[in-house]
């Protein structure tokens, strides 16, 4: 499976996956132009985009895909946000786009929010997104690619607070709104990631002044040795 980073962090957020058969969007939150850009101006072969919820810099461009005949995936809330041409999907049901079959689970945010298990029939891969997400109440197993949120460091939003360098209530929000590399961590430890088949974990959407990508590329690293982890 072929994974491309279109955009990644508070600006926006988009990603690409394709199988060899078919093409899909992760997240709208750049510019149409981005995704143009990204698709050398053939936008009419991705076969569909999946929303994890409605925030600008997830889903800023989702009506202008929707107008251009793309189908827009999410939950009632995203497609209400969306309007004409966005399809409602219901947590923990799968469906069908040609050779991927999704799956949307829920994950905690301050706004209704997916993330996404996604396999392909074509190369036997599973594709596990989430990102805006404090955390998640369920095991995730079999996953071969992770594309996962990993927001900042718990430890230094405490310290940027106490030192007075951050507001306390944006701090607050960051903490209970985001995944923490100690919460990301925790799960590959604990088995509640499961790591026998991960061969790629992409860490996305981190913080300019809470997070330390090498820092967190080497703390993953060390816990899945076998996989290939990038920062994004």
């Amino acid at each position: 499976m072929e994974i491309k980073v279109i955009g990644s962090g508070s600006s926006g957020n988009c990603y690409l996956i394709d199988d060899g058969r078919t093409a899909l969007l992760l997240d709208a939150g750049v510019p149409f132009s981005a995704v143009q850009q990204a698709m050398d101006f053939d936008t009419g072969a991705i076969r569909g985009c999946l929303i994890t919820h409605r925030h600008g810099d997830h889903a800023k461009a989702g009506k202008q895909l929707a107008k251009r005949g793309i189908k827009v995936y999410g939950n009632t809330n995203t497609a209400v946000g969306i309007g004409k041409g966005a399809c409602v999907l219901q947590p923990r049901i799968a469906y069908g786009i040609d050779t991927f079959t999704i799956l949307p689970f829920e994950v905690e945010h301050d706004v209704p929010c997916f993330g996404y298990r996604i396999d392909s029939l074509v190369t036997g891969e599973r594709l596990v997104y989430i990102t805006d997400a404090a955390g998640f109440r369920f095991s995730i197993k079999g996953a071969t690619h992770l594309l996962v949120e990993c927001n900042h460091s718990h430890k230094k939003i405490m310290e940027r607070v106490r030192a007075g360098e951050m507001n306390a209530m944006l701090g607050y929000r960051v903490l209970n709104t985001h995944m923490s590399i100690e919460k990301f961590s925790g799960y590959l430890v604990d088995g509640h990631i499961d790591v026998e088949r991960l061969s790629e974990v992409m860490l996305i959407h981190l913080s300019d002044g809470n997070s330390d990508a090498e820092d967190f590329r080497q703390r993953v690293q060390e816990l899945v040795p076998e996989a290939n982890v990038t920062v994004w």
